[in-house]
């Protein structure tokens, strides 16, 4: 992390778009982690702005002007947020709020730790207002609460501590440390959505496994993840974080890394996927199931779960949730996950245990396989490949890592390279082609001859139309 130092010319381009959108003199600043982003020479694509006047009349007025949407987050307290969406890049926040407090120092003093308590004023560049010297305790590496208050306000800045210490390799201050566990008993107050997340903004970060370490450190992690409340605090949340640690790990080596960062974690055959496949695997990873979530976030909570799943864990006794038949259901409904995460998260653990079924046998998929195995999980089949490679890395067995590797290559390669091949063959007959042609009644069996007929196509063995209607007739002869 590079020294705390403050130059404007680090200010967010969306900043000067917004300075110039608004008219000088209405004490408008900015404030929170654009300030902290940029005194570590780094650009923030969300930015919080605060002023003292009417901060949703700014909002729609700075929207108008940038070409953004506007949308009132809370009208009763005066937050407004407007979405950019520039051509081919990630969209930017933009927040406006008015002064809590009354003033900017009342504001700041409110916020939940120093190193986000620093603000810049749009009417003055050249110097910062950091009345609780958040500047030093960033120079000094230290996570510091900005009052005796701020974690029993909003618990949920437990889960924040974590992943701010762990994001910018902070030690937690002693009296801050202190707050952090006093407020343990508070974090049911917190909203499930708002936990889910903060889980999911450690889960996307850099160094997930750390953000987790200072979680069980501080005596949160039960808390936070249903199902785990009962983790032995080293030797089973250990457990769980290599988990973790491995999948992200192999993701790195996948997406760009050049040599493991822990021994182990290397599979031979990567270097051959990151080649063939890396940017397709970067931007899967980076896709979202629902807005604000992305697959890699969910892919790292299925990789910290996945050794508690694979021995029946689940949450305890008496609190299943209703019309939930599997952990991961339970899990998922407790954490507040879309139905679409859910029924991800349960493909991916299927498919994942398909491959290290074929690996525990050496054996490779075969065309009709590949098409069976994407029929049965779509884009999550990638998703299981991802998950089975993390958890192969590390082993003794190094013959089974290297069929994993090449189980997963053929299985990308099918998806990325020849999807009409394997994946999605071409139609060349539909149930009204075969009803007409062979005098069969809708049913069951249409959906069987079909489902034949693609795998056909898949191996080779029928290309037109013609061929499908014989292999349709000669199917049908035999059941008869």
């Amino acid at each position: 992390m590079p020294a705390a130092e403050f130059s404007p010319q680090y200010l967010s381009d969306w900043f000067f778009a917004v300075r110039q959108a608004v008219p000088p003199g209405g004490g408008v600043s900015l404030v929170g982690g654009a300030v902290r982003d940029a005194l570590l020479h780094q650009q923030s694509r969300d930015l919080d702005f605060v002023l003292p006047g009417d901060a949703l009349r700014l909002a729609r007025q700075v929207a108008n002007a940038l070409g953004g949407a506007y949308y009132p987050l809370d009208s009763q307290r005066g937050t407004g947020r407007v979405i950019l969406a520039p051509a081919g890049a990630r969209p930017v926040t933009l927040d406006f709020s008015r002064e809590r407090g009354g003033d900017l120092a009342s504001d700041l003093a409110a916020r939940d730790f120093t190193i986000n308590a620093i603000a810049v004023s749009l009417d003055a560049l050249d110097r910062l207002v950091d009345p609780l010297a958040g500047q030093a305790d960033l120079k000094a590496h230290r996570l510091r609460a900005c009052s005796e208050r701020s974690i029993l306000e909003d618990p949920l800045r437990i889960l924040r501590a974590a992943r701010l210490a762990e994001t910018f390799d902070l030690s937690v201050e002693r009296r801050t440390l202190r707050l952090i566990h006093a407020g343990l008993p508070h974090l049911n107050r917190v909203s499930a959505e708002r936990l889910r997340d903060e889980i999911f903004r450690i889960l996307e970060s850099g160094q997930p496994g750390g953000g987790i370490g200072r979680l069980v450190a501080f005596g949160a992690a039960g808390a936070c993840f249903p199902g785990l409340e009962g983790l032995a605090p080293r030797a089973g949340w250990a457990r769980a974080a290599r988990g973790l640690r491995n999948f992200r790990e192999t993701v790195r080596l996948l997406t760009g890394g050049r040599e493991p960062a822990s021994p182990g974690a290397h599979l031979d055959g990567l270097d051959a996927l990151r080649g063939a496949h890396g940017h397709r695997i970067a931007a899967h990873l980076a896709g979202e199931l629902v807005p604000g979530r992305s697959r890699l976030g969910l892919l790292s909570l299925a990789a910290l779960y996945r050794s508690v799943l694979i021995e029946g864990a689940s949450a305890p006794a008496g609190t299943r949730a209703a019309g939930c038949e599997t952990p991961v259901e339970e899990i998922g409904t407790r954490l507040v996950l879309s139905g679409p995460e859910i029924e991800t998260w349960l493909k991916v653990c299927q498919a994942c245990q398909g491959i290290g079924e074929m690996g525990e046998e050496s054996r490779l998929p075969g065309e009709r396989e590949i098409y069976r195995y994407f029929r049965a999980y779509g884009a999550a089949g990638l998703d299981g490949c991802l998950l089975a490679l993390g958890s192969a890395g590390g082993g003794a067995d190094t013959r089974r890592e290297e069929t994993s590797g090449e189980i997963c290559g053929r299985l990308f390669d099918a998806w990325w390279n020849h999807p009409e091949q394997s994946v999605r063959p071409p139609i060349l007959v539909d149930g009204w082609d075969l009803q007409a042609e062979l005098g069969i009644r809708p049913g069951p069996q249409v959906g069987r001859l079909l489902e034949e007929i693609r795998e056909s196509q898949v191996e080779g063995t029928v290309s037109t139309r013609e061929q499908a209607l014989q292999l349709a007739r000669r199917w049908i002869a035999r059941a008869e």
